[in-house]
């Protein structure tokens, strides 16, 4: 009789533990989280280059009356040099690299657990697009484009009605990002960016993957690190020869970007104004057991 009573008990127990967490689980779901306002050009939706050709989606936040965390250069698309992979930027700029610190939210609805964002190129841009994790039916949401492709660092102009926003609960504002919108995600987009919310029926076809590799220091290529802008820096690069070489630079520098180097595997830490600061990361690296460059 006793082991009969034990085993209900134990039934029972697991059973209020399993309603339990199902309440829980709800709770957190139904947290009525809303959004901050942000100044337009106090935010930027970045696509950054990794590993073969591929993009993730990079979020900056410039803090008020702090040191610049970016530069933009040219346009069409937009190349934007990171100044925070320069200095500690802890206190002067908010960086979010993936889904744990930005999401999708239409009419006041967050849409983290049921879209993906991500990076593809389509008729020689890049498109920021949210796709349905679990229809794959749906079409997918235009964020957002490049308007070009070009070696580095690409802002995203978002489309249209969007808009990026902040996260709060009650009156606490959180280090999480919103790609927002207030409308009825129905219209087709059209050539025009102005119709650009939610994607056509495309051709199957497959996503154009892109390789950029910076120039060498002797090159004259376009797409040189060097030519964005025409002020002296002193380029730091990490010259990489396994991929446990390369996670291990990503860890420590998580801003660097892939590059090349001679026809050498390399990534680029940043670009320093002072030698004696480009000097001091080489010294870091050498310490890892990397080899780091300086190339004026």
């Amino acid at each position: 009789m006793r082991p009969m009573k034990s085993l209900a008990y134990s039934f029972l127990a697991i059973t209020s533990f399993i309603l339990t967490n199902l309440s829980l689980a709800s709770a957190v779901k139904s947290v009525p989280f809303s959004e901050k306002e942000l100044a337009p050009n106090s935010i930027i939706a970045i696509a950054r280059p990794y590993g073969e050709g591929k993009y993730d989606l990079l979020v900056i936040e410039q803090l008020p009356r702090r040191r610049q965390c970016w530069q933009e250069n040219g346009s069409n698309p937009i190349v934007v040099d990171p100044l925070l992979s320069q200095f500690d930027f802890t206190d002067s700029c908010l960086r979010s690299t993936d889904s744990n610190g930005y999401s999708l939210r239409v009419n006041g609805e967050d849409l983290g657990l049921d879209y993906l964002f991500r990076i593809v190129e389509r008729d020689g841009e890049l498109w920021l697009v949210g796709t349905s994790r679990r229809d794959k039916t749906l079409p997918e949401m235009v964020v957002g484009r490049t308007y070009g492709v070009k070696a580095g660092l690409l802002k995203i102009i978002l489309n249209p009605q969007w808009r990026i926003t902040q996260r709060r609960y009650n009156n606490t504002t959180l280090s999480h990002f919103y790609f927002s919108t207030q409308q009825n995600l129905v219209s087709i987009p059209q050539n025009s960016p102005s119709h650009a919310d939610v994607a056509p029926d495309l051709p199957a076809q497959p996503v154009k993957e892109w390789t950029f590799t910076a120039g060498s220091s002797s090159s004259s290529n376009n797409n040189s690190y060097k030519n964005f802008d025409k002020s002296s820096y002193y380029r730091v690069i990490a010259l990489i020869k396994t991929p446990e070489e390369q996670d291990k630079v990503k860890q420590m520098y998580p801003d660097s970007v892939p590059t090349s180097y001679d026809g050498v595997s390399a990534i680029q830490i940043g670009r320093f104004g002072n030698r004696s600061n480009a000097e001091s990361i080489v010294e870091s690296l050498k310490k890892e057991g990397l080899e780091g460059r300086i190339i004026p």
